[in-house]
This record gives C-alpha cells, structure tokens and sequence, in this order.
C-alpha cells in the first residue's frame, strides 16, 4: 500500500478499477476524460498516474458506483459504447 505525506491510501488505475468493478485500468482513464467530477490523479509513479483513494471513493459514492472498498457499480455497472464515453448501463 502506497501513502502520501498526509496518510492518504494512494491508489493506481488497475486498483480503481478493482475497487470499483470495472473489467480493465482504461475504464479509469475514460472515466477522467469523460466523467465530470472524477478525482484528478495526485501524482505520478513512472508512467502511471496514481490517485487518492478516499477522494476516488467520495466520487464513487455520490455517482452511485457504491462505498469505498472493493465493490461492483450499482445500477447494472458501467459500459464503453464505440459512439464514445462512458454510460452506465441498463441490464
């Protein structure tokens, strides 16, 4: 586990995705460019950008996606679509 100088749980792209039941770290990625309000990552380590884990949680909770910790999204998850972006889906 990583922290920063406050204690923070930071968090790469492949964890979010865990977290929050994506399949794959891209998802996160799209859900930075295309989902208004999603945490801006603090810092890099290399080529990943890594996030605060409570933040990232905080975003998760108020769009529905569940509480902090490994969980799947609420509302049947989330789904790219080839027209762009990212919607929830509807099963």
């Amino acid at each position: 586990m990583m922290l920063d100088l406050d204690g923070e749980e930071l968090v790469s792209a492949a964890e979010v995705a865990n977290r929050l039941g994506l399949k794959r770290s891209r998802q996160v990625l799209d859900l930075r460019l295309h989902r208004f309000g999603f945490p801006r990552p603090v810092a890099r380590t290399g080529r990943n950008l890594v996030w605060s884990w409570p933040q990232v949680a905080n975003w998760a909770e108020t769009e529905g996606f569940g509480g902090p910790g490994p969980a799947r999204p609420m509302g049947g998850g989330v789904s790219l679509h080839s027209a762009g972006g990212i919607h929830g889906a509807t099963h």
